[in-house]
This record gives C-alpha cells, structure tokens and sequence, in this order.
C-alpha cells in the first residue's frame, strides 16, 4: 500500500528528527502521537491551561482540582481519537495486503465496519470543539478528506515535551452561496510547549512539520488555518511569521489561515512530461 494511504489517517511512524536551523538548538524528536503518551500530553495541556500559581491552603486544593478536571477532560477526548485513528490504520493495512484498497475506496471500508463507525461518533461526541462531524449521518459514507487527523508529540531525551493536532474543522465563515453550510479545513489545534523548552524554535518546527506533513499527504487541502487568543500576542507573531494572516476577528479570538503549497505527484508530472514530449 503506498504510504500516503495509511498517513491520511496519521498512523505513520516517526515523522522527523527536528534539526538544520542556523543556530545549534535543542534537538527535538517529533512522532505520530500513540496512546502511552497521553497521560504526559494532557498533564501537559492542563498545566497550560489551568495556569497554576503558588497558591497555598484551600486556593491550592481548588488548582489542583481544575488541574485534574482539565486532564481528565483532555484524555477522554484526546484517546478517542487515537483509537479511532489506529483502528483506521488497521482496517486499511488489512485491505492494502489482500490488494484491494484504493484512496478512493478508504472511506466505504471504514465505513462497511461498525465498530470503526461507532468509534468515530464516539470521539466527534467527546470533541470540545466544532467539527466535521457534529451533524454527520454516520449510516451515511463522508468523503474521504473529512477523515484526515494528525497527532504529533515532541520528546527531548525520551520526555514528552510538546504536543500539535491537525483536524477538519469548520470555518467559522459560512459559504456565500449557502448561508447553512460550512467549507472545512486543516486546523491547527492544541499546540503546546512545555515551558522549560520554549524560545528553542520547538512551535515552529511543530508548525513546519505539520505544513510539510499536510502539503504532501492531504493533497485535497488548499489552506491550513488556526485559531488563536486575541490577548496571545507572543503566539500571533510566531503564526504571522510563519505566513498565518488573520482572516476574521471573533468575540475573543482570531482565525488565522494560510495557502498551503501545490505538490505534483509523481502521476502529474509523468503527464506533464508526456505532454511536452509529445508537444
């Protein structure tokens, strides 16, 4: 099976060992973000954002229990979606062998397994966020694009560190041909840096690694997007320079998108080539 069919569902191996920028920095290991690493992913995305101080007393009780509130939230939705994402990188490893999966068949045979089905509903009910499939009909096949995710974790010296997700989200801008419906798009979300390792460029190579990862893979994509808090001015710089511009101011956020590359694939440029020899 060619590789770009399992890494739509961003099952792959290890994605990139962070290195090449002009000043020595920290050398990161970014992967494919597996179960065993969630407990340290959402401590991580808790302490971020419960923002504990040095409270004491009853006040550093109430913390620790927003702490574990937030994680507890983070992991029950954060596992779902890994297991929907490897039991759909298992379903089409199994079909790829007997030669009998193709892109365009992947969505039918996810689709023709309940469990997968049901997984899948499972995870889009824990989402704390709009998605794609809030109102789906799930007796019903989506089209293919709406089941691309990624989930990449960071290490330095075997310790988790960072954390990045890419899903479909909609645009919070309703199509102007059809007041009721939404385009969907890559959105970066949950990005998050442990504190000890900021400032050592680990968001940017997140974010470069999640363009590269997009741009090669999710060949359907045109633009890859975020949301970020209006009063993070320190976060809307790192996106503005990594060629994010805001597209819509909302109530306390701003959503921010970016054109992604146009890849050729390697069957583009056989015609092309074709047609100029021809030519």
């Amino acid at each position: 099976m060619p590789r770009h069919l399992i890494t739509i569902y961003a099952w792959c191996k290890i994605i990139i060992l962070c290195h090449g920028l002009s000043r020595p920095l920290t050398k990161f290991l970014l992967k494919s973000t597996l179960e065993s690493d969630l407990p340290s992913v959402c401590s991580l995305l808790a302490s971020t954002t419960s923002k504990p101080g040095e409270s004491s007393g009853i006040f550093f009780w109430a913390q620790q229990i927003e702490f574990m509130k937030l994680k507890d939230a983070f992991h029950k939705q954060l596992s779902s979606r890994v297991r929907v994402m490897k039991q759909g990188h298992d379903i089409i490893s199994k079909y790829t062998k007997q030669g009998s999966s193709s892109l365009n068949d992947n969505s039918r045979i996810l689709f023709s397994h309940d469990s997968f089905r049901w997984a899948l509903e499972n995870a889009a009910h824990c989402a704390s966020e709009p998605n794609a499939w809030i109102h789906h009909n799930f007796a019903l096949t989506p089209d293919t694009s709406l089941l691309q995710h990624c989930m990449i974790s960071a290490f330095f010296n075997q310790s988790l560190v960072g954390f990045c997700e890419v899903a479909m989200l909609p645009s919070p801008q309703k199509d102007h041909d059809d007041d009721s419906h939404f385009s969907y798009y890559p959105c970066i979300i949950n990005l998050v840096v442990d504190s000890k390792y900021r400032n050592q460029g680990l968001a940017t190579r997140m974010i470069q690694t999640s363009l590269q990862f997009i741009e090669r893979y999710w060949t359907q994509a045109s633009v890859i997007t975020l949301y970020v808090d209006k009063t993070n001015n320190k976060a809307l710089r790192l996106y503005e320079k990594e060629g994010f511009i805001v597209k819509q101011e909302l109530q306390d956020k701003y959503y921010l998108s970016k054109i992604l590359k146009k890849k050729v694939s390697l069957n583009q440029a056989k015609d092309r080539k074709a047609s100029h020899a021809t030519g």
